[in-house]
């Protein structure tokens, strides 16, 4: 086996253990290169420490990663996922609102969850989204999404907070509860 010892681990041990990863326990390339980072920063830490004086995974590459294609929906499968929500209730309303903005946009149910009414032009159907690694950008929306989330927002009313989707409670929604209604 490999020596499990901190001190004693060498490149070629990690490069072994990647290879066990990959080829017995049949770990994904994303999973492994989580591995790889969290072993770097192990060994940045013990350095920074003064514990070693060296790490064996700093020139340890990570694997290439498969690049994941992402099918676009039909107008049938758009459709039968539009009708899902009962427009009725707040909940569904709200849900009909949210699945319109992200197929109408396509920001990220992180972006959405952090959207604000500040972000919202409604004169320019247009909202400022603050994206992954801090970057800013403008997304467009059709008149159509337009007139539902004006609905939304009246039905919302002022809160104590700016976030614009809001569970029953008048809270935040949060990144969670957001999949598990967009799940069913």
């Amino acid at each position: 086996g490999l020596d499990t010892d901190i001190y004693k681990i060498t490149a070629a041990d990690f490069k072994k253990c990647i290879l066990y990863w990959k080829n017995e326990r049949g770990n994904a390339a994303l999973t492994i290169n989580h591995r790889i980072r969290s072993f770097k920063q192990l060994y940045k830490f013990l350095i920074a420490e003064g514990l070693i004086e060296d790490s064996p995974v700093e020139n340890i590459s990570k694997l290439k990663e498969p690049k994941k294609i992402i099918q676009p929906l039909d107008d049938d499968e758009i459709k039968r996922i539009l009708k899902q929500p009962d427009k009725r209730n707040f909940a569904g309303f709200r849900d009909y609102v949210i699945m319109l903005i992200l197929l109408d946009t396509g920001i990220r149910v992180s972006e959405l969850e952090n959207m604000e009414i500040k972000d919202i032009d409604l004169r320019n159907n247009s909202i400022f989204i603050l994206g992954k690694g801090a970057k800013e950008r403008e997304v467009i929306f059709q008149s159509y999404t337009k007139s539902y989330l004006q609905k939304y927002l009246k039905i919302r009313g002022d809160l104590d907070h700016d976030r614009v989707f809001i569970n029953s409670f008048s809270d935040p929604l949060n990144r969670r509860t957001l999949q598990e209604r967009l799940k069913d």
